[in-house]
Order: C-alpha cells, then structure tokens, then sequence
C-alpha cells in the first residue's frame, strides 16, 4: 500500500469532504445569480401608437358668412429609450452579496482543505499503527509456536520424570500469556485493518502477508 494514494482515496472518499463541495457549488450558483440581479437596473424600452384624428376648422376672417371645413388624417408616433436605474444603496448591496457570496466560497475552501488535512492525518497515524502492529503480530505469533513447542516438550520431559511440577506449570503458564497476546495483538490488528479499509473506501490485500 502506498501511504500518499490511501491518503487521497480517503479525503475524496470522505462524506465530509463532499458535502463541503456540495455548499461550494451552492455558493457559487448564489455568487451567478448575485451577478445576475444587478441586470434588474438596466433596461430598453420602446412605444409606438398609431390612430386616426379628425380636424374641425372654421374661417370667418373672409366675407359675412363663415366657411367651415373638416380635415382627417392619420397620424404615428414612436418612442425608444433606454433606462439605467442605480439607487445607490442598492449598488452598495449588489456589492455587499457578490463579497459575501465569495467570501462563503473561500471560507468553504479553507474549511476543506482543513478537513482534508485532518483526514490525512487519522489516515497516516491508522496507516503507522496499522504496520507496527502487523510486525508485533508477526512476533507474537513466532513467540506462540516457540512455547507451543516448549510446552510439547515439557510434557514429554513430565512424563518421563525428568522435569518438574513447578517448571512444567511455568512454561505452561508462559505458552498461555503468549497465546493471550497473539489473539490480542490479532484483535487490535484487525480493528486498525478494518478501519483503514473504511476510511479509505477500498479493500486491502495485507492480511497473507501476516500469515
């Protein structure tokens, strides 16, 4: 196993680490639409009408009586404009979200980047732990078989007389403190075994090499 590799599996593997880069992407769609907002205050804006009028003249200005006449026409009008609104403390909170909005952002990154590093960390001293115990483990089983063997023999010297009571009731006393360790060191090394392989969301193929 190659300690850097674990590391990483274990930071991308982290539900901690993803749920920070869950509210990363968050904050960066509330970052684009803080942006977005500020569009509110520009804007185009046209009219155009058409109609018919109708005109009703009267000249009295030549001779006794009045000559009256009607006119109708038709007659367009257009407008086009463009309006740009900037209240300014409504620009002074545009800026205001987009700083948060970033600041979340960074603060998010950082948060991450710590998390990572603290998973690092567990991994490398359970990764430690993990080797020293597979070598005591090997130890401990040499340890096992050699008074397993010491014992075999005492028994036969036993028999024959030619050991004691008490010497024989040591060395068994001996094999049985050297099997208690070997299925304690087992244990513990099992336990770091299997919370490697969950912190960093992978099997290992380490458990022949302690055979």
């Amino acid at each position: 196993m190659d300690e850097p590799v674990i590391a990483t599996s274990a930071v991308k593997h982290a539900p901690q680490v993803r749920i920070i880069d869950a509210e990363i992407s968050i904050m960066k769609y509330k970052l684009k639409d803080a942006k977005i907002d500020w569009t509110k205050n520009f804007g185009v804006q046209g009219q155009f009408t058409t109609g018919n009028s109708y005109q009703f003249y009267t000249n009295q200005s030549i001779g006794n009586n009045p000559s009256e006449f009607a006119t109708d026409s038709y007659e367009y009008y257009y407008n086009f404009g463009v309006f740009v609104r900037v209240p300014v403390d409504e620009f002074l909170r545009q800026k205001t979200k987009i700083n948060v909005a970033k600041r979340e952002i960074e603060k998010n990154l950082l948060y991450k980047e710590e998390k990572a590093m603290s998973i690092r960390k567990e991994v490398i001293m359970v990764y430690q732990d993990l080797l020293m115990r597979q070598e005591l483990l090997k130890i401990k089983n040499e340890a096992q078989l050699t008074s397993r063997m010491q014992v075999q023999l005492a028994e036969i010297e036993f028999k024959n007389g030619a050991l004691t009571l008490a010497e024989y009731a040591r060395l068994v006393e001996f094999y049985t403190q050297n099997l208690y360790d070997n299925r304690t060191e087992t244990f513990l090394f099992y336990r770091q075994y299997l919370i490697l392989e969950e912190l960093v969301g992978m099997k290992f193929n380490l458990l022949s090499e302690i055979e």
